[in-house]
């Protein structure tokens, strides 16, 4: 026994090690960098490369490793100008282009690569055809195109990686749960902010700074966990389940604090459809109190306390006319359908509304936020105003395409990690769906990232081969292809 274990061990071969090359090769990227450093009279962009170099260390030898530090670095990061007038989100957009670059060439030739579910790649080959069609007849094809690029960096970051990379149930787990640790820990932090300040709007607004600049992006990023974690909590992992609820409950308190009225309607709308949808998927409604005890305990706990008066008032905002922020919207809604009526099929090109805004908007609305350059504030007016009728007409198509496959996993076995991992993921992208008819954010890594990953989950979760063993809650059932 002793002898074939010590042949085996000989056999065996040798730990990895830096070669001489690799050495030689990484001396020389760090004396380029600090040649970088003296010509532009400032080392800090060495640095960032020398960074940069050790991520792509990781990324070569553990890709998971090097997608979750994205996946982690999403509320730390910022805008920033580099030296040559561009302006990146440090680290996510980098970090993601060197993973993404790194994965590719240790990839090829790419014969293993998905393109995932053909109902979900046909729509987003035909989306993302169109709006490069738009940018070529664009007036701002510089800015269209730069848009295009950074658009296709997040879906190959998200989507490609997640279709090429296997859909074992446990593995998103971790994931989904790393992801509402995070939103958690965030969502106390704005809260504690939020309530010390005797619940004052104009405090509610930055409360999650400096993470997140301001309430809109900082809600949506916290409603795509909510459903995935209401969702787990409904398990018979009696442990977990406690785990998920509480999560779901103070993420749910950070949505409410956050004083964003398109976040509150995504959770009204998405959350009863979820809850339905599982009650009906799993043929009864035994395990929903511990959902439904969060909601009524948030809601409770607003109603009991100072908060009802101030959520009330800007509940009630929504249907004011003379508030700015409706108003504001209105205007660039009448932007968005005036580029449309001067380009209906083409569009005015991807990525390009804030430069065209100026040519386009109305008079008749004048706020002292007419003239500043932001987006059309609605994701299907931006598609439409960008890239025409075919444009939206297709991005509608690749929604649906979405949707449909998420909920038919869950029909498929409602009772599997799969089933309801793909359910808490669709309604996780829903509520971006509500949020997005009031803002536009898929431009800001905190929300594209997400946005792509669970998308690039859900269509992971819909290719599962169906001769598969379903690990169910209460037992483990064969399918009929098994022996």
């Amino acid at each position: 026994m002793g002898a074939a274990v010590r042949s085996a061990a000989l056999a065996a071969p040798p730990p990895p090690r830096f070669s001489l090359r690799a050495l030689a090769w990484i001396a020389l990227a760090e004396l380029l960098l600090v040649l970088v450093g003296w010509k532009l009279e400032s080392f800090v962009w060495p640095l960032v490369g020398a960074l940069g170099i050790v991520y792509a260390r990781v990324a070569y030898r553990a890709p998971e490793a090097a997608w979750l530090l994205v996946w982690i670095a999403i509320p730390f990061s910022r805008e920033v100008l580099t030296p040559l007038g561009a302006a990146f989100s440090v680290p996510t957009e980098p970090m993601m282009a060197i993973a993404l670059a790194v994965w590719s060439f240790k990839r090829w030739p790419w014969r293993d690569l998905s393109f995932g579910p053909r109902s979900i790649a046909k729509p987003l080959a035909v989306v993302a055809a169109l709006a490069l069609f738009s940018v070529a007849l664009s007036h701002f094809p510089v800015a269209g195109l730069k848009a295009w690029v950074m658009a296709a960096l997040y879906a190959a970051f998200g989507y490609f990686y997640f279709v090429s990379t296997g859909s074992d149930a446990r593995r998103l787990k971790r994931w989904l749960a790393a992801g509402v640790v995070l939103a958690s820990a965030l969502s106390i932090y704005a809260s504690v902010r939020v309530l010390a300040s005797n619940v004052a709007f104009h405090v509610a607004y930055g409360a999650a700074r400096p993470f997140f600049l301001e309430h809109g992006t900082f809600a949506a990023y916290l409603a795509f966990f909510l459903p995935p974690a209401i969702v787990e909590s409904l398990s018979k992992e009696r442990g977990a389940r406690w785990l998920w609820a509480l999560g779901a409950g103070v993420i749910l308190a950070g949505i409410v604090l956050s004083f964003t009225r398109a976040a509150w309607l995504s959770v009204v709308v998405v959350v009863p459809f979820l809850l339905a949808v599982w009650t009906v998927g799993r043929g009864g409604a035994a395990r929903l109190w511990l959902p439904l005890s969060i909601v009524g305990i948030v809601a409770l706990g607003i109603a009991w306390s100072k908060l009802s008066d101030p959520l009330s008032r800007h509940a009630r905002s929504i249907v004011t006319p003379e508030n700015v922020s409706n108003l504001e919207r209105l205007n660039r809604w009448m932007a968005a359908a005036e580029m449309t009526r001067a380009r209906p099929l083409t569009g005015v090109g991807y990525g390009v509304y804030p430069e065209e805004y100026r040519e386009f908007r109305r008079k008749s609305i004048v706020t002292e936020q007419s003239l500043v350059v932001f987006g059309v504030h609605n994701e299907l007016l931006r598609m439409l105003a960008e890239t025409g009728w075919p444009g939206l007409a297709a991005s509608l198509w690749f929604v649906a395409a979405v949707a449909a496959a998420g909920l038919r996993t869950f029909a498929r076995d409602p009772g599997s990690d799969r089933g309801r991992l793909a359910l808490g993921l669709t309604c996780g992208l829903a509520t971006y769906g509500v949020h997005g008819l009031f803002n536009s954010y898929l431009g800001i890594d905190k929300i594209s990232v997400p946005f792509w990953i669970f998308i690039g989950m859900v269509a992971a979760l819909a290719m599962a081969p169906p001769h598969l063993v379903a690990v169910r809650d209460d037992d483990v059932r064969l399918t009929k292809d098994s022996p």
